[in-house]
């Protein structure tokens, strides 16, 4: 962030930090709307200041420490929910041998991730069923990226007319053949494929690689505010019914 004395001293001016252990620190956040890079920075220092991101349970409880420091932060009378809260009403789930499924639907997507099991269930999960509600699709959640293919043969074994794949991060590196499209959030690498395509970048995203023409967000690799963590999986629902 430029401070005073460079080229955004007037924009420091207009929108101060509100950072943790400030004489000037304000719980709940100050009066004005931040622009969305400058409430990634809020957001990004109150939870590396306070969270290890060693714990073995960080990306397990990182939702739920989104939104608390997001009213902390950013204000309270903004929406701070996250996506696997707000569009997980009215979605259905159940189990099968290869993982959960979300929704009811002949047009099924596998999502892929090959994160801890306390950070799926936490962390992950709640964006796949909230995909699935957004997009009218079933949501198919592998427990083991290894089973994608198996995925893809499950999904059109009990009646999908079409299947897509939905991978976060090193789950990119797991896209099985046979999928119809397919979205990329935050790729740990390159994937080229000659199916439709969706990417999705972070800006400040130290792990994922960079992308020309990919859909880019205000996020480091797992944090983005609530608002912006609503974008992405409204923007994936978006792809998948096109």
């Amino acid at each position: 962030m430029d401070r005073a004395g460079e080229a955004g001293e007037d924009l420091v001016d207009e929108y101060p930090e509100n950072i943790q252990g400030d004489p000037n620190f304000n719980v709940g956040g100050v009066d004005r709307q931040l622009p969305d890079d400058l409430q990634l920075e809020q957001l990004r220092s109150y939870i590396e200041s306070t969270y290890d991101p060693e714990s073995p349970q960080y990306l397990a409880l990182l939702p739920d420490r989104i939104t608390h420091a997001a009213m902390l932060m950013l204000g309270s009378a903004v929406d701070h929910t996250m996506p696997g809260v707000a569009y997980t009403d009215n979605i259905s789930q159940k189990s099968c041998e290869l993982g959960e499924i979300f929704g009811d639907s002949t047009s099924w997507i596998i999502s892929l991730w090959d994160g801890p099991k306390a950070a799926k269930e936490h962390f992950f999960r709640p964006e796949a069923a909230a995909l699935a509600q957004l997009s009218g699709c079933a949501v198919l959640d592998v427990d083991d990226v290894a089973a994608a293919s198996r995925a893809v043969d499950f999904a059109r074994a009990n009646g999908a007319e079409t299947v897509a794949v939905w991978a976060f991060s090193s789950g990119c590196g797991y896209i099985p053949e046979g999928a119809d499209k397919v979205a990329l959030t935050f790729p740990t690498k390159v994937v080229t494929l000659d199916v439709p395509t969706f990417t999705q970048v972070g800006t400040e995203d130290s792990f994922g690689v960079k992308i020309e023409g990919a859909e880019t967000y205000h996020s480091t690799h797992y944090i983005q505010t609530p608002a912006e963590a609503r974008r992405k999986v409204r923007d994936l629902a978006d792809f998948f019914r096109s």
